[in-house]
């Protein structure tokens, strides 16, 4: 409450008055919520100093008398790393339902119950939010990866691609928030992000299946191609489009014949033989 009475005598004496509530973090976060009912973010070209909107302190809300009172809003104070995964939670999911394009940061915070100032203070903007969301996909993807199991060439094929489906279907929200749109999101840093993380699955691939598809620039091109028809058909299954058995089958198949087609050498003519036993 000290912090909203002290707010009332100016934005200077505001900043010092949370400044002196708490320190570090707590205190940038305090200093958040003080300032985005002043008119914006505590600094930056879109600050509360800069800003020609009307300065509300608290909101108003009837009371039996017919007039306003002033309540102050309330918060919970959280942890760095508890704050950005709330954040980044409440956004995959605006972003999984409306696409990147359609989400503002307005919309982030109110759908994390927090200031607006809180989400440019932990990432910035729209774009870094989201370059967050696909980069905690891809660890999380990467972590639980392990080379696929069967008795044949054919059978670690199906597996990987199960592994896949199991894994898509159990992370389907941050799945078509982040990973599903792909490139076709025009934000280049974006783009750059999903194209890394691209590169480095279709390297696991390859290691992967290495019995039947030798590694080569030709092979990775190709696997990367492959890709698109992968988010392109899982994304229809995962919307209720197609069923489970039979995307998998066309992941499936598509994937063993890059593999074979692509990972051997151009000049041969024809698929490599199974080596394996």
């Amino acid at each position: 409450m000290a912090l909203y009475v002290a707010a009332l005598a100016g934005p200077a004496t505001a900043i010092g008055a949370a400044t002196a509530a708490v320190a570090g973090h707590e205190a940038e976060e305090d200093l958040a919520h003080v300032m985005e009912p002043l008119g914006g973010v505590a600094s930056g070209p879109g600050s509360w100093m800069n800003s020609t909107r009307p300065r509300r302190l608290v909101a108003e809300t009837p009371t039996g008398y017919g007039g306003p009172v002033s309540t102050p809003r309330r918060y919970q104070r959280l942890a760095p790393a508890e704050r950005r995964d709330q954040i980044l939670d409440a956004a995959n999911e605006l972003f999984a339902e409306r696409g990147y394009d359609a989400v503002t940061i307005e919309e982030v915070a109110k759908s994390a119950g927090v200031a607006r100032g809180l989400v440019h203070h932990y990432f910035g903007g729209r774009t870094e939010v989201y370059v967050s969301l696909v980069e905690r996909l891809g660890a999380a993807r990467e972590d639980q990866l392990r080379a696929p199991e069967g008795r044949n060439a054919r059978e670690r094929v199906a597996d990987s691609v199960s592994r896949w489906l199991d894994w898509t279907e159990a992370n389907r929200t941050i799945y078509l928030g982040t990973i599903a749109p792909g490139e076709d999101i025009a934000d280049p840093e974006v783009r750059r992000v999903v194209t890394e993380l691209v590169h480095r699955a279709v390297a696991l691939v390859a290691t992967f299946h290495g019995d039947i598809a030798e590694d080569s620039p030709r092979l990775r091109y190709a696997l990367e191609c492959w890709t698109g028809l992968n988010r392109a058909a899982t994304r229809r299954w995962l919307r209720g489009d197609a069923t489970r058995e039979a995307t998998h089958e066309l992941l499936a198949s598509t994937l063993e014949h890059v593999l074979r087609t692509f990972g051997s050498a151009p000049d041969r003519g024809t698929a490599r033989p199974d080596r394996s036993p």
